[in-house]
């Protein structure tokens, strides 16, 4: 749905767009009725999947809605705002983001890829003011420090996706304009996460252009990191500051 929509804004030929406008509807339609009466999503449907849901699923659907409402297309407004109530429901006493609604609240549950996610998933709806950002970043920075996404390795991908679009959109001074107390030395700044990660990334990209070492395989790794390589170029609006 995400790169349907992403393709939908690119595309010139008017045929080829109302085919894929047709298409991006109804998978829009589908998601709204997908999610879960909890507001997030599973892995199937909440009638095949006992309403289960999980942050990583629901984090996927959730900025596919913003980024397609981001893009121009009509989007199920209910469908957001219950995901947006779900990830506020679904923080820990210590900011982060839990697994699954049906885990507990407790320290320690939070998972720093999906705490990642929901701030970028934010971002890309134009929310930069939300009360709850702070936590979320302050829990983030605690744990995810530069030296776990020097590169995407070993399941690591997915919090390396979405962080590196937190340290892009903040910038240089995002971070401190979100949190006043903020010093120099914790700020998440986008000139010294750039320099520090895309050196890592060019150190380890093989001959071929690849990148290996991943437990998910290459292509999915070169992917995550061509995405992260390319995002000052804002080629799409999900990725524009």
């Amino acid at each position: 749905m995400l790169f349907l929509a992403s393709a939908w804004h690119e595309e010139t030929d008017e045929k080829r767009r109302t085919q894929l406008q047709r298409t991006i509807e109804k998978a829009l339609i589908f998601t709204a009725k997908a999610q879960n009466s909890k507001g997030g999503w599973g892995y199937v449907s909440p009638r095949d999947g006992a309403n289960f849901d999980e942050g990583c699923s629901s984090l996927i659907q959730l900025q596919s809605l913003v980024a397609a409402k981001k893009m121009g297309l009509k989007v199920p407004q209910d469908a957001i705002d219950t995901a947006i109530r779900y990830f506020r429901e679904a923080t820990t006493v210590d900011g982060g983001i839990r697994y699954s609604s049906s885990q507990g609240k407790e320290t320690g549950a939070g998972r720093p890829a999906f705490t990642a996610g929901i701030i970028a998933c934010y971002f890309t709806n134009g929310d930069f003011k939300a009360a709850e950002l702070k936590p979320w970043l302050v829990f983030c920075q605690k744990n995810i420090p530069l030296s776990r996404i020097h590169i995407a390795t070993a399941n690591n991908e997915f919090m390396f996706h979405y962080y590196s679009q937190v340290a892009y959109v903040l910038g240089d001074d995002g971070h401190r304009k979100l949190i006043a107390n903020v010093d120099d030395k914790n700020a998440l700044r986008w000139i010294q996460f750039r320099s520090e990660v895309f050196k890592a990334l060019q150190a380890k990209q093989l001959a071929d252009g690849s990148w290996a070492g991943s437990t998910v395989g290459p292509v999915y790794q070169t992917i995550v990191n061509l995405s992260v390589l390319q995002l000052e170029k804002g080629i799409l609006p999900i990725y524009q500051r």
